[in-house]
């Protein structure tokens, strides 16, 4: 099983995190199956906030992703997975392409769903408002708490 895994931000600078990524794929992954880490070529790297909600760079991200899975479907691979906690594309990608995709957010919510009542999230500034409409987009709304359900920590990006 050949898993394309679309990262959203070219390789350059992200080195730790594909060994990190592939390490535990080793951990949890079948040893028949494959984890293909790809990047684009542009992705988002210009733009200082770039994973963190700027809305230009959002969209140049998206295009090179759902263009990637597109790739992926047409090169063979049984599946895809959007390496980003705000699924962008995947709505999309979902109408267009006949392999199975999921992304980050999607699955943790669904999980939250599965083993709890209530969900709160942490997440990066600026991110807070994307999380918690994604959280209703996925009609989880009757799930988070009541008070601030998304809340940012502190993070230097560097």
């Amino acid at each position: 099983m050949k898993i394309w895994y679309e990262f959203p931000r070219p390789a350059s600078g992200a080195e730790g995190f594909y060994e990190r990524l592939n390490a535990n794929w080793k951990k949890v992954g079948r040893p028949d199956s494959r984890l293909e880490v790809k990047a684009p070529k542009r992705g988002t790297s210009e733009f200082r906030y770039s994973i963190v909600g700027h809305m230009y760079a959002d969209m140049l991200r998206t295009v090179e992703m759902v263009e990637g899975i597109i790739q992926a479907e047409k090169a063979g691979y049984d599946g895809a997975v959007i390496g980003c906690f705000g699924d962008p594309g995947l709505d999309v990608l979902e109408a267009i392409v006949n392999i199975p995709v999921t992304g980050p957010a999607k699955a943790a919510l669904i999980m939250g769903q599965a083993v709890g009542r209530k969900m709160g999230f942490v997440t990066l500034p600026h991110w807070e408002q994307k999380v918690e409409k994604l959280a209703c987009a996925y009609g989880l709304e009757n799930l988070m708490i009541s008070r601030r359900p998304c809340r940012a920590f502190s993070y230097e990006i560097g």
